[in-house]
């Protein structure tokens, strides 16, 4: 379902869907899929950590590639609140469904 949300675009594209014991991070830019993986988490700062890891690694400015979230986050928590803190905007796309 991403891949076909990621045709066509002009700048990469972050997804964080969160599930209760783990993250799935992955990347898309104009050639497909750059990046996948899974991550184990004890507290919002590992979530916050992997993430922007992955910005660093992949040399993506946080101020200008939206991040794009999913899964048991709910707005008004501690996470949600760290992901607009280091990124420029996080759009949800299903909070709170698991």
């Amino acid at each position: 379902m991403l891949h076909s949300q990621c045709k066509n675009i002009e700048k990469p594209k972050v997804f964080l869907g969160a599930h209760k014991q783990h993250i799935e991070l992955c990347v898309f830019n104009k050639d497909g899929l750059v990046f996948f993986n899974l991550f184990k988490f004890l507290n919002d700062q590992d979530i916050a950590y992997y993430t922007l890891s992955i910005y660093e690694q992949l040399k993506l400015n946080p101020d200008e590639i939206e991040l794009n979230i999913s899964g048991t986050i709910e707005k008004t928590s501690e996470l949600y609140k760290l992901c607009l803190l280091y990124t420029s905007d996080a759009a949800d796309e299903g909070l709170g469904v698991d």
